[in-house]
């Protein structure tokens, strides 16, 4: 993930995650346009697979953590 000067802590951004994301944060989390990641979604390589519900994307927070090497178990307040 790609880290800017004013990107905060992953520790606090994580801690503020819902169950599921929506394409932008998953986006931001693996450091891709949004742009990127709808593409990666149509070619099949993205790390995770997300789940259709209706026409929107949405993506197991605990799973995208996963596929950053963070462990959901530990990381503080994550649903």
């Amino acid at each position: 993930m790609h880290m800017s000067s004013n990107t905060a802590p992953i520790a606090a951004v994580i801690g503020d995650l819902p169950a599921t994301l929506d394409v932008g944060q998953v986006a931001n989390l693996y450091g891709m346009s949004t742009w990127a990641l709808y593409e990666a979604v149509k070619t099949g390589k993205v790390p995770v697979q997300p789940l259709r519900v209706g026409k929107k994307l949405r993506w197991p927070t605990a799973l995208v953590l996963r596929s950053l090497g963070i462990d959901p178990a530990t990381a503080p307040d994550v649903a």
